[in-house]
């Protein structure tokens, strides 16, 4: 059980892990950037460090009271840098590695939330060996179970579009599957910020899907705050949410993912370090709930931890 000590920052040296090897170090940057300034303002020294094969040179040299993981997708969001800081005693943000781990691989997650009879779309794995011929309702979602801000996602709408959709999905990771598309169904995501969920938002992309460009490019979608559903359905979203929050161990902050159709949520995927930048809906979600950017970087540090208690208390 980690433990959930605040921390208090006066004093403190903080590192500030973006970038990395992965696919989404653009979108670390980003988020790294907008972190940044906050720090800026606050009682503590930071220093940025790149999430690469320097990082563990760099922590050592540096020796940092705690960690603020600002990046996303594999080598990042899925446990390895976790794992560094682990090794190094050096609290962090955000979930453990068995969490980050966990809900990073959308296979495993998807099979975890079916045994606890949590509704999510249906799905099929695909092996190099398997065929894909008893695939008969298109469209359908191709989806790389490690991938990450929609990259390694694409709608298909027929079985000649297929095999060049899991070929792109297999060059983002190793696991792929084909998941079941709701049509017109409302996408939403509801944030969960240190023990608190937080207004769902819904997604309107202005054109086709809440894809890549969608996300990280301003004016591309409109968001609306609290969502256009019926509030027994907003609220049956929050306790779902609670529920995998508590089935996944998941700590300090994340987003979880759902499309509703008909009054009906079902819950896609769970973000352990979602995005943190100008069209981040965590953020947008904290603002609804008169808490400004400022407060939300100071929140998610304040309970920087580790998997193994013992370490912070040889610390202290």
């Amino acid at each position: 059980m980690s433990i959930q000590k605040k921390l208090n920052l006066k004093g403190k040296k903080v590192a500030l892990i973006q970038g990395g090897i992965g696919p989404e170090k653009e979108i670390s940057w980003k988020t790294s950037q907008c972190v940044e300034k906050v720090l800026k303002t606050l009682p503590c020294s930071y220093f940025v460090a790149e999430a690469d094969s320097t990082l563990f040179q760099q922590l050592k040299n540096e020796k940092p009271d705690l960690a603020f993981l600002a990046v996303h997708g594999i080598y990042g969001e899925d446990g390895t840098v976790q794992a560094l800081c682990e090794l190094l005693q050096i609290p962090y943000t955000g979930s453990g590695i068995l969490a980050s781990a966990l809900c990073m691989d959308k296979l495993f997650f998807k099979n975890l939330l079916l045994k606890n009879k949590i509704a999510t779309p249906d799905f099929k794995a695909v092996h190099s060996s398997q065929k894909t011929s008893s695939i008969k309702n298109y469209p359908v979602i191709v989806k790389a179970s490690h991938g990450g801000s929609t990259l390694g996602t694409y709608i298909v709408q027929n079985p000649e579009e297929l095999p060049d959709a899991l070929k792109k999905a297999k060059n983002i990771g190793r696991y792929v599957f084909i998941e079941e598309y709701i049509p017109q169904g409302t996408e939403i995501a509801v944030s969960y910020l240190n023990g608190r969920i937080l207004t769902p938002v819904e997604i309107v992309p202005k054109s086709g899907f809440y894809d890549y460009n969608h996300k990280y490019n301003i004016g591309q979608t409109d968001y609306i705050l609290p969502p256009r559903l019926d509030p027994l359905t907003v609220e049956k979203m929050k306790v779902i949410s609670e529920k995998v929050i508590s089935l996944t161990n998941v700590r300090g902050y994340a987003r979880l993912d759902f499309i509703v159709k008909k009054n009906t949520p079902w819950l896609l995927e769970v973000n352990t370090l979602p995005g943190l930048t100008e069209t981040s809906l965590l953020p947008k979600s904290a603002e609804k709930e008169g808490l400004s950017f400022s407060q939300v970087i100071e929140m998610i540090l304040s309970v920087a931890t580790l998997d193994y208690p013992s370490a912070i208390n040889k610390k202290s």
